[in-house]
């Protein structure tokens, strides 16, 4: 019933490979040939030597074109699970990208998009196990430059003052992503190379990356991504055993503090080695957090039901984000609206009809332990089986499907001696209330601590699945006291 999000930041983790490149200007017409090369890394996660990954540039008749193929190896709950991606990226003669091939197996889920440039817009098409969906994005200033980066370090271009900012497209965020990138050092070790800073504006995820003035990666440091550091290597030395990273699936505590579900209040001592402790949970209504050093003391206490519960359906701008369709939640599909209904029937007040939807989701889901696949709320609805993750996405289809506005729940739930990684909801029914598909709690005890919570989008879940990633490795809580009921 508990599992981490991280599963979902390793199905798309290879794609921050590239990120560091870019570089707005005019191109040449032609890159050298010691410029086309093939190179293989190895990919640690929390310090596990846990993928390997391939990127190759070559010419083409028509401009460039460079692959680059990721594999990363988790273990969860006694199982190896694979996640792999490949994607090509074509460029015409100017180094200016104009389409792009992605290819994801999501731990047994395979997405396929395809990317094309036409003028001023990207035609983007995503085959996934709901079908197929279409979108034009708008370009915007300097567009596919992510490749020019190579020009400026062989013409040697790069400065202790050099900085650009680029758009790209990113596949596993299913949007364009803005990157700004600039020169942070001159290393001489192992040999002269350039650290170049890239950040992220949709996830602000910041990486570094030693570049050599041949224009080859040697090294990458994303710590915001559980630690990933990926460096050249043999082929030979890409492609040997590998150590899967072992997810953290619970944080013990010192003491036993009753059943799920009964408690009021409970107070934490919590630290995290080397991190800000304090800025690990959220401040919401129902948790506060205080600083002291390395150390925070977290204070969360139990959900209450809504004083005044609004009607169905719900509208306006500062809701929308929380009602609108996405790949995780389509719920304008016919078969998620139908089902809501049925549930529901004319049921207008909202904290009735968000209680009967967690009610039918909680008794007609089939509860496993994990689920690693990212699943839409379409499928679960066809397969009726998943961990705590599918449990709310499901109510997140459903619940937005009749107009009640809803956000995914990252944090951890406490059971037996430990808190183990979970996800629940929170819906808007005339105030936001925190609510547990899996465990069947219209308003979550004070054993359920918040990570964040965000709308359904794949660059909100991302974001999501991120913070949750922060905790995972050297997180402690201590019990410091609490209320619990019979």
């Amino acid at each position: 019933m508990t599992r981490s999000s991280a599963p979902r930041v390793a199905a798309w983790l290879g794609g921050v490979a590239l990120l560091a490149v870019g570089l707005a200007g005019a191109a040449p017409l032609s890159l050298p040939d010691e410029a086309l090369s093939t190179h293989w890394y190895t990919v640690s996660i929390l310090g596990n030597r846990s993928g390997w990954s391939e990127q190759a540039l070559r010419r083409t008749p028509t401009g460039y074109e460079s692959l680059e193929r990721t594999v990363l190896r988790v273990a969860l709950d006694g199982r190896t699970l694979t996640s792999a991606r490949t994607e090509t990226r074509r460029y015409d003669e100017d180094l200016r990208l104009v389409a792009v091939e992605n290819e994801a197996d999501q731990v047994g889920r395979r997405v396929r998009t395809s990317a094309q440039r036409d003028g001023d817009k990207l035609l983007v098409t995503r085959h996934s196990p709901d079908g197929d969906t279409r979108q034009e994005l708008p370009l915007g200033e300097h567009f596919g430059e992510d490749l020019q980066v190579l020009w400026a370090v062989l013409a040697r271009e790069i400065t202790a003052t050099w900085q650009t900012t680029f758009r790209t497209y990113d596949c596993d965020l299913g949007q364009i992503d803005e990157i700004t990138l600039r020169a942070v050092e001159r290393v001489t070790d192992p040999e002269p190379a350039w650290v170049l800073q890239a950040q992220s504006k949709l996830l602000n995820v910041v990486s570094k990356t030693w570049v050599n003035d041949r224009g080859v990666i040697l090294r990458q440091d994303v710590p915001g991504m559980m630690q990933m550091t990926m460096r050249r290597v043999t082929q030979e030395e890409a492609l040997a055993d590998l150590e899967p990273f072992l997810l953290a699936s619970s944080v013990p505590v010192d003491q036993e503090m009753g059943r799920p579900g009964r408690l009021g209040r409970v107070r934490l001592a919590v630290t995290d080695g080397g991190a800000d402790a304090a800025t690990l949970f959220a401040a919401t209504p129902r948790q506060t957090i205080t600083a002291d050093g390395p150390t925070a003391t977290l204070e969360v206490r139990a959900g209450a039901a809504p004083a005044a519960p609004g009607e169905l359906p719900f509208s306006g701008p500062e809701l929308q984000p929380y009602l609108t369709p996405s790949d995780a939640a389509p719920s304008a599909d016919p078969r998620l609206i139908a089902q809501a209904k049925e549930i529901i029937g004319g049921e207008r007040n909202a904290w009735i009809a968000a209680g009967k939807l967690l009610r039918w989701v909680h008794d007609t889901v089939v509860k496993v332990a994990s689920e690693p696949r990212p699943l839409s709320a379409l499928e679960v609805l066809q397969i009726k089986r998943g961990d705590c993750t599918e449990h709310a996405v499901l109510l997140a289809g459903l619940a937005q499907a009749v107009g009640l506005p809803v956000r995914m729940a990252a944090g951890l739930a406490y059971d037996t001696k430990a808190y183990h990684y979970h996800a629940w909801n929170e819906l808007y029914v005339g105030e936001w209330v925190e609510m547990d598909p899996t465990w069947g709690e219209e308003t979550v005890d004070a054993g359920h601590i918040q990570i964040t919570a965000s709308a359904l989008d794949s660059t909100s879940v991302a974001r999501m699945s991120l913070a949750a990633s922060r905790t995972m490795g050297a997180l402690k809580l201590k019990v410091l006291d609490y209320d619990a009921g019979p």
